[in-house]
């Protein structure tokens, strides 16, 4: 579904809404990892997009879930002070992400969204272990 207009963004902003955490992701996450892997599961969907897109699905979420709390993710808030456990949607570019580590690599997100970009998560890379459900655009 590559056409702009085919509703893939209110489509995943509804999976966010009717589709939460819920401890029984938080169990599996936990029966899955290592007893090394420190990361935090959290309620957070990460979405991974152009630059030239990033407002956009800020004005989306809010538009559709007004009470949801957005990030915008950039260099100059990098410094890892955020509350995951109130944050329901976090945006940035993926050159962002893997320019801020200190924040992202302890998180597990609950879904983690590849939109419109040539990006592609590899087995083992950064961007695959910040979570399972990996959902490309």
């Amino acid at each position: 579904a590559d056409a702009a207009g085919l509703g893939k963004t209110v489509s995943v902003i509804a999976l966010h809404a009717l589709n939460p955490m819920t401890q029984a992701h938080i169990d599996a996450f936990r029966r899955a990892a290592s007893a090394t892997d420190k990361r935090v599961p959290v309620k957070t969907t990460l979405v991974l997009c152009p630059a030239a897109i990033v407002g956009q699905w800020e004005r989306e979420v809010r538009r559709a879930m007004p009470a949801a709390v957005v990030r915008v993710l950039c260099g100059a808030n990098g410094d890892g002070n955020v509350n995951w456990a109130a944050t329901d949607f976090a945006i940035t570019t993926p050159l962002i992400a893997h320019d801020i580590p200190q924040m992202l690599d302890g998180v597990f997100f609950h879904r983690v969204v590849l939109d419109e970009f040539v990006f592609r998560a590899r087995s083992g890379s950064r961007a695959a272990s910040w979570g399972s459900h990996m959902a490309a655009e």
